[in-house]
């Protein structure tokens, strides 16, 4: 509340109506404080909310990055079944087949895993983080 001089002291440039006007400017002072606490809250709740996106999508792109690197490593898998077993079955050597096979199977199914495993993680980046 702003008290006012009293009607005795009505000359602008008395002491006691500077003391009256120093209330004045700082009530206002008061309020720019007020909404600068409030304007720098929302500007650090901002940066929280921009460090947390940047942060989730680093780690979207390095498991999309994963998954890639997964899914060359099944082709090359793949790549490298074909070239071991081509020997076994021109021989007819079946059980040297299902050997390779399981094998390989057992490693593709490896990285499959880990891709769905990264596909999760990215769904589960999707959310923002709630505070």
């Amino acid at each position: 509340m702003i008290r006012r001089p009293p009607r005795s002291t009505l000359s602008s440039s008395s002491a006691a109506s500077d003391v009256y006007k120093r209330q004045g400017i700082n009530a206002e002072y008061g309020e720019v404080v007020i909404a600068m606490d409030g304007f720098l809250s929302s500007m650090q709740q901002g940066a929280k909310d921009l460090a947390d996106a940047t942060e989730r999508k680093a780690k979207t792109t390095k498991c999309q990055a994963e998954i890639m690197y997964a899914n060359r490593t099944i082709a090359q898998i793949k790549e490298a079944f074909g070239i071991k077993v081509w020997d076994a079955m021109l021989a007819g050597d079946q059980q040297t087949v299902d050997a390779i096979l399981a094998e390989s199977k057992a490693l593709v199914e490896q990285q499959q895993a880990d891709i769905a495993e990264k596909t999760a993680t990215i769904e589960r980046l999707s959310v923002p983080y709630q505070r």
